[in-house]
């Protein structure tokens, strides 16, 4: 499971609209297919969701979800995504992006540890990887890791490090590491 803050903004629906779908070629998927395959995973394998199934309005996918700030709401996405991941049953889940750690954080106490999260350099280390996460409300467990956005990878998958990698070769040794966790 690909876990994503949300689905983009309205200007980018658009967009997919007029050209009959997204660009496999767009940012985030060219760097997500990169990352991936690295680590013998491929999309076809890959349940991809959003923490926040709604768009953005304005020309901005950047930053934390309008609804973040709204305690029922946060609730009514918890419960869906709680559903996917029952639905579903990914061995591995992999949270893209600053603002998804803490959100998954609540559906876990095995992930109590990424609650306060508030730069994703702070999940470095051990702290990046969690082999065994169950999920509350599902008879559930996952591998989870928490990777930078692939949008962004360029400019913030620098800071990360993990077992003595930094950067991008951090993101891809906390992905392999959490795949075989997972029995990949």
């Amino acid at each position: 499971m690909l876990l994503g803050n949300n689905y983009g903004n309205e200007g980018e629906l658009d967009r997919w609209y007029r050209r009959k779908g997204e660009s496999p070629d767009c940012p985030y998927w060219r760097n997500l297919r990169c990352v991936l395959d690295g680590c013998g995973i491929s999309l076809e394998q890959c349940f991809a969701t959003n923490a926040y199934p709604g768009l953005l309005t304005g020309p901005s996918n950047l930053g934390c979800f309008p609804g973040a700030d709204d305690m029922q709401f946060q609730a009514v996405c918890r419960e869906f995504l709680t559903e996917q991941i029952r639905v579903v049953r990914s061995v591995l889940i992999v949270t893209l992006g600053l603002y998804v750690p803490p959100f998954l954080s609540a559906l876990s106490p095995d992930l109590s540890g990424w609650r306060n999260v508030s730069k994703l350099k702070h999940l470095n280390g051990d702290n990046a990887l969690v082999r065994r996460a169950a999920f509350e409300g599902t008879a559930h467990v996952a591998a989870v890791v928490a990777l930078t956005h692939p949008s962004y990878r360029q400019r913030n998958a620098r800071y990360r490090q993990y077992h003595g990698f930094t950067g991008d070769d951090a993101e891809r040794r906390m992905l392999k590491d959490a795949a075989n966790a997972a029995g990949f």
